[in-house]
């Protein structure tokens, strides 16, 4: 039985077990190198194919064909699929990586010490949630200083000093110099 896609088999889902293995050889997509993301490499026995087909499906039926890929889809450039929803087809496009959906679960900036002219003050972010994922040595810690209308401007230079021996991606140590009031702003990529 020639069937490589659901109208080959009169609308219905492909049996695997009972697809031609030339014409249907599925491979399972497990290596995901992002999150909703998954990645094929092609195999000696694939190689000079003229096509992929991607199918939604399971390990007994393929159910849905979703992309059909060719080589000259590859060649120019469109070299990933993207499937959208339970029933949608996809298309071809060029691969992008994407910036990744953290699950932050709390986020604080918290302020210790006396809080006076010329007193040590430390500075701790408090995350909780998937940090493994956050690119920690770009976090960028700023200091903005307000005035008595609570228009923010930036600091001047000796408003306040940092300890740099003891600055880590979430902790920073300083003195302020003058009086006023502050914003803390904090800032983390994945």
């Amino acid at each position: 039985m020639n069937l490589r896609t659901r109208t080959d088999n009169e609308g219905k889902d492909i049996e695997i077990s009972k697809a031609d293995k030339e014409l249907v050889s599925p491979v399972i997509l497990t290596d995901s190198p992002e999150t909703q993301v998954y990645r094929h490499v092609i195999t000696k026995d694939e190689e000079g194919a003229t096509e992929l087909r991607f199918f939604r499906g399971n390990d007994k039926y393929l159910w849905n064909e979703s992309v059909l890929m060719r080589y000259s889809d590859y060649k120019s450039g469109n070299n990933c699929v993207k499937v959208q929803g339970w029933d949608d087809t996809g298309y071809v496009c060029p691969y992008v990586p994407r910036r990744h959906i953290i699950q932050i679960d709390s986020f604080e900036i918290r302020a210790e010490g006396r809080k006076k002219v010329n007193r040590k003050i430390t500075l701790d972010l408090e995350i909780e949630g998937e940090v493994e994922l956050l690119s920690k040595e770009d976090t960028v810690i700023s200091i903005t200083k307000t005035d008595s209308a609570g228009n923010e401007y930036e600091c001047s230079e000796g408003e306040f000093l940092y300890d740099e021996s003891k600055n880590e991606w979430n902790h920073r140590e300083l003195i302020f110099k003058e009086s006023g009031n502050y914003h803390i702003h904090a800032e983390i990529t994945d």
